[in-house]
């Protein structure tokens, strides 16, 4: 600096800048935070949906084995019954009453109602063997009849209510 025409030296110099700073944007780390949020959020979902639907099926699947175990009695009647008039129409055949195209309907009719006997216990047993995989249990975990739970009253005593 220049006074008077003779230069000028100050004892003490500063010199002020000012810096402007602006993030810049890194857009590879914005979306890959933002699909690991995504991935994230789908994940939980996913977990829920599959306990949901576990939830669902397990309710599925003890009314299925109770509804099965009715209908394995029904076939189980039908075909005591089927044997019996089987029985009865082969005693008229040997008797010399009956037509053999009547002993052949019945065994026809018995044979029938064997097969739907094997198949409600198929049926029964695929059953457990769900529920026993819903439950985590090493095998087929049975269901007879659907639970009754003691339900307390309003002063707290359980009464069994059937």
């Amino acid at each position: 600096m220049k006074f008077g025409g003779q230069s000028v030296v100050p004892a003490v110099q500063t010199q002020t800048t000012a810096a402007l700073g602006v993030p810049i944007p890194a857009p590879v780390a914005w979306a890959q935070r933002n699909q690991a949020g995504e991935s994230d959020r789908r994940r939980a979902a996913e977990r829920e949906g599959r306990a949901a639907a576990g939830r669902g099926r397990g309710r599925a699947v003890v009314p299925a084995i109770i509804a099965r175990r009715r209908v394995l009695d029904l076939n189980t009647r039908a075909r005591d019954n089927a044997k019996a008039h089987f029985d009865f129409a082969n005693q008229r055949l040997q008797g010399g009453l009956g037509s053999r195209l009547n002993a052949l309907r019945a065994e026809q009719e018995f044979l029938s109602n064997e097969t739907r006997v094997e198949e409600a216990q198929l049926l029964i047993e695929l059953a457990q063997e769900a529920l026993g995989v819903l439950v985590g249990a090493d095998g087929p975990v049975d269901a007879v009849d659907y639970p009754v739970f003691d339900i307390p009253d309003e002063l707290g005593r359980v009464t069994n209510r059937h």
